[in-house]
C-alpha cells in the first residue's frame, strides 16, 4: 500500500497503513486511511496488481450423475447412484482442507502474491468417482436385511515447500514469513493438487432390523455395522514438505490427525417403537 500511495503522490507517513485488510481477489478495492494528524481519511485504490497478483480467484464444479433405480415392491428394493465430478480452482473456498485451516475465511490463500503462485488446479475436495450402492430385502414381515456400499476416489495431493521463485534468495526463500507454505516441492514449481491422490475408500455398511409381530409392527430392533471392512485408507495428508529450507519433513505425506482417516468399523444397536 505504501508503494501505491508514492506512485500517485502521497505520503506513506501521513496516514495508518493496517498491517492487514480484507478485499476480493481480482477487483480493484478501495480503501479509507486514517490520516495521522486526525484530520480525517486519504482514500486509496488497489488494484489486483498493485498486490502482485495475476489472477482472480477461481473454483469450478462440473458434475455428471447418473442412477439406476428399483422401487420397492414389498420385498426387495435397489438403488445404484454414479457420479463423475470435476472441481478445479485457485480457491476452495472458506476454509483449507489440505493444510488443515478450519477458520472460515482465514485461510492463508490471498495472503501475498507469492502464495498464489501456481495454485490453480484440482482443489482439496475434489473426488473424480463416487459410486453409492444401497439395497434392503423384506424376508418376512418381521425381518428386514439391508447393506450400502460407497466406493470413492482419493483426493488431490499437494506439495508445500519454501519459496523458489523470483528473488527467492534475496527474500531468504520466505518472503511472506510463512515458512513451507508456497506452490513449490523440492525447489520445483508443483501446481495444487500435482502430487498424486489419496487412495479410493470404500465403505460397506450392513443392517437387520426385527420388527416382532406381537408389537403389531411397531416395535423395531436395529443392528448396523458400519465399515465391515474395516477400510482405514488415509483421506487427509499433510501437505507440509519442508521443515526448513530443502529439509523434508518427515510427516509429509501421512495422515497426522484421527479424523485423516476413514473412521473404523464400529456397530450400533438401537431400538424405536411407532406411536
Amino acid at each position: 500500500m505504501s508503494d501505491t500511495l508514492t506512485a500517485a503522490g502521497g505520503d506513506p507517513n501521513s496516514v495508518t497503513i493496517p498491517g492487514c485488510v480484507m478485499f476480493n481477489p481480482g477487483e480493484t478495492n478501495t480503501y479509507n486511511l486514517a490520516n495521522t494528524d486526525g484530520s480525517g481519511y486519504t482514500q486509496l485504490r488497489m488494484s489486483q496488481s498493485d498486490w502482485g497478483f495475476t489472477d482472480k480467484a477461481k473454483r469450478n464444479y462440473v458434475a455428471v450423475d447418473l442412477f439406476i433405480e428399483h422401487p420397492f415392491d414389498e420385498q426387495w428394493y435397489g438403488r445404484v447412484d454414479y457420479t463423475w465430478s470435476h472441481l478445479y480452482g485457485n480457491t476452495e473456498g472458506q476454509v483449507k482442507s489440505d493444510l488443515g485451516q478450519a477458520d472460515i475465511s482465514k485461510t492463508q490463500d490471498w495472503d501475498a502474491a507469492q502464495l498464489m503462485y501456481y495454485a490453480g488446479g484440482n482443489l482439496a475436495n475434489d473426488r473424480r468417482h463416487q459410486l453409492k450402492a444401497f439395497g434392503a430385502y423384506q424376508f418376512t414381515p418381521e425381518w428386514l436385511a439391508s447393506a450400502t456400499l460407497r466406493v470413492v476416489s482419493g483426493t488431490p495431493k499437494s506439495c508445500l515447500g519454501y519459496y523458489e521463485g523470483p528473488d527467492a534468495a534475496a527474500a531468504n526463500y520466505d518472503p511472506v514469513g510463512y515458512g513451507s507454505a508456497y506452490h513449490y516441492c523440492y525447489g520445483q514449481p508443483v501446481s495444487a493438487g500435482g502430487a498424486g491422490e489419496t487412495p479410493w475408500i470404500k465403505n460397506l455398511d450392513l443392517g437387520v432390523t426385527y420388527r416382532p409381530g406381537f408389537a403389531d409392527h411397531k416395535l423395531a430392533f436395529s443392528l448396523n455395522v458400519f465399515n465391515v471392512l474395516n477400510d482405514r485408507s488415509v483421506n487427509r495428508i499433510s501437505s507440509t514438505n519442508e521443515v526448513t529450507r530443502r529439509t523434508v519433513s518427515n510427516t509429509y505425506g501421512l495422515g497426522t490427525e484421527a479424523w485423516s482417516y476413514n473412521q473404523p468399523r464400529y456397530m450400533r444397536l438401537t431400538a424405536s417403537y411407532d406411536f
